[in-house]
């Protein structure tokens, strides 16, 4: 087991989906510190959700270190999987990014989901998120070619998941910081 880590090349390698990892399994983790300070009955959702996810983060950050049999169960090998976990192959990946350097507009991929999330973060805390978050579904899955069909259903489902947040949890994710400065005139 040793030499196999040794031989590893993932294990060399730190790239977008380690660090993206090692952010989730950091802020679950403080999540799930966070959560004992709650009240006994609002404590146990934030604690099973930040507890499965730093979890789970911890296993795919951590899996050269795995058992091969406990591997092979958590991460099977397909003939249509590359290796990664997002699906990219690390050793294939200064060839396929000369290919996939452009998307839809000449932007790359990656540079267009960064942007696109930050712009999504910036309008849901100016405006709310009720009403910018089937938006944001609607413009990322139209920049990948998802079928209109499936584009307007998650986008459907993104306001539904969004409004059952705000009235069953009381949630002000239809508020935002205009909205609350104009004493909710914008909603």
């Amino acid at each position: 087991m040793i030499e196999r880590i040794r031989n590893s090349v993932k294990l060399g390698s730190i790239d977008e989906e380690t660090v993206l990892l090692g952010i989730i399994f950091v802020l679950s983790s403080l999540m799930l510190y966070e959560a004992q300070s709650f009240g006994s009955a609002s404590q146990r959702l934030p604690e099973l959700t930040s507890a499965a996810t730093a979890i789970l983060a911890f296993i795919v950050l951590f899996r050269n270190f795995l058992p091969s049999r406990i591997e092979e169960k958590l991460f099977p090998e397909d003939e249509s999987d590359s290796g990664g976990v997002m699906g990219v192959d690390r050793d294939e990946e200064d060839t396929t990014e000369t290919e996939s350097k452009t998307g839809k507009f000449g932007i790359h991929g990656g540079l267009f989901t960064g942007v696109l999330t930050v712009v999504y973060a910036a309008l849901g805390i100016a405006f709310g998120f009720l009403f910018v978050t089937p938006l944001f579904i609607a413009i990322y899955m139209y920049w990948f070619d998802y079928p209109w069909y499936s584009v307007i259903g998650m986008g459907l489902l993104g306001l539904i998941i969004t409004y059952v947040f705000v009235t069953t949890f009381r949630i002000p994710l239809n508020e935002g910081i205009v909205g609350a400065m104009t004493g909710g005139a914008m909603i």
